[in-house]
C-alpha cells in the first residue's frame, strides 16, 4: 500500500507545478476552447474512461474472488464500473 501512496504522490509532485503554472492559460482554454484543446481533452477523456474501467475490472474481481478483500470493494468496483459506462451513452456533447 505504501508502494501506491509513493506513486500517486509523486504523480502529483510532477503534474501539481506545470498546472499551477499555467492555470490563467488553461483557465482561458477551458472559456474559449479551441479544436486542438477540445480534441486533446477527448483523448484524454477516453484514456481516463479505459483506465478507470480496467481499475474497476481488478476492484471488481479482488473484492468477490479474493477471500482476504472485503465484498463491499468489489460492490464498489461495480457502481464506479456503472458509472463509467454511462459516460458511453451516446448523446450530444457541447463542442
Amino acid at each position: 500500500m505504501n508502494a501506491v501512496l509513493v506513486v500517486l504522490l509523486l504523480f502529483a509532485a510532477l503534474i501539481g507545478p506545470p498546472l499551477w503554472i499555467y492555470r490563467r492559460q488553461l483557465a482561458e482554454q477551458l472559456q474559449n476552447p479551441t479544436p486542438r484543446f477540445l480534441r486533446a481533452s477527448r483523448a484524454l477523456g477516453r484514456g481516463a474512461c479505459l483506465v478507470c474501467g480496467v481499475c474497476c475490472m481488478i476492484l471488481i474481481w479482488a473484492g468477490f474472488a479474493a477471500a482476504e478483500v472485503s465484498g463491499l470493494y468489489g460492490l464498489l468496483g461495480v457502481v464506479v464500473l456503472g458509472l463509467n459506462l454511462l459516460l458511453l451513452v451516446p448523446g450530444k456533447r457541447p463542442g
